[in-house]
């Protein structure tokens, strides 16, 4: 492995570390199943990087393992399905009373996080290294599109299931 791209993985270990942490923190603060289950599906895909980055730095974690990991749907909608309407209306009252909105940090943590691997990408020499930390920008991407769209959910679950099923009117 290319020495020179060691300080830069361990900066990523470090940003996979408080990213970690910080959905963790939420998950355990949130009052309502929706930022729960989606902030702790965040803490585990972030300790899974953490645990990536570690054996890569380490020489143990291969590229062919990493072409295998499943595809993503950045669609998930996963938790968006499991809930009724009284539901939805607690979440969305939840979220405009916050004057944090987590969901909102978490989108410019990804991003910078996504910039960052970029960087370290377009420095990187070797095709192993690149496509390492190509597979992390795809895993910061897909968390960063999951918030977005329980952003949207969150601001208008009407028009977040028009848009997905693609209604129209015409």
């Amino acid at each position: 492995m290319e020495k020179d791209i060691i300080k830069p993985l361990k900066a990523a270990l470090a940003n996979e570390i408080a990213g970690e942490e910080f959905y963790t923190k939420v998950a355990k603060e949130a009052k309502d199943d929706f930022t729960i289950k989606t902030f702790q599906h965040l803490a585990g895909e972030e300790k899974a990087h953490i645990e990536k980055i570690k054996e890569f730095i380490k020489g143990k974690q291969s590229v062919e393992i990493e072409r295998k990991i499943r595809e993503r749907n950045p669609k998930s909608g996963f938790l968006f399905f499991q809930m009724n309407e009284e539901q939805f209306r607690r979440q969305k009252k939840a979220s405009e009373s916050s004057k944090f909105n987590p969901y909102e940090f978490a989108v410019k943590m990804e991003e910078k996080s996504y910039s960052q691997y970029k960087s370290m990408y377009n420095k990187a020499k070797g095709g192993n290294v690149r496509d390492f930390l190509l597979f992390l920008m795809k895993e910061e991407d897909t968390h960063r599109k999951l918030l977005l769209e329980s952003l949207n959910f969150l601001r208008s679950p009407e028009d977040y299931y028009l848009e997905r099923e693609g209604w129209s009117f015409d």
